[in-house]
């Protein structure tokens, strides 16, 4: 969940669930897709939930992360 706590305006105000909405993973496919939710203060100090996906890439041990959040 680092990776979408590091792109919200204020990163030390979100809680997230303690387990992700969705995950998909194809056996022996090196790409994995989480579904979740966040709830954080925006630039307003308002607190919003929203949605997100990361999509997650394995190349030998090492997994790269993209994050992308659903527009409200």
């Amino acid at each position: 969940m680092s990776a979408a706590r590091d792109q919200l305006k204020a990163p030390s105000t979100a809680t997230f669930p303690r387990h992700p909405d969705e995950v998909r993973r194809t056996p022996g496919a090196p790409t994995a897709f989480l579904h979740g939710h966040v709830e954080a203060q925006n630039s307003f100090g308002v607190t919003l939930g929203n949605e997100f996906i990361c999509k997650m890439t394995q190349d030998g041990n090492r997994w790269t992360v993209a994050v992308a959040f659903d527009e409200p």
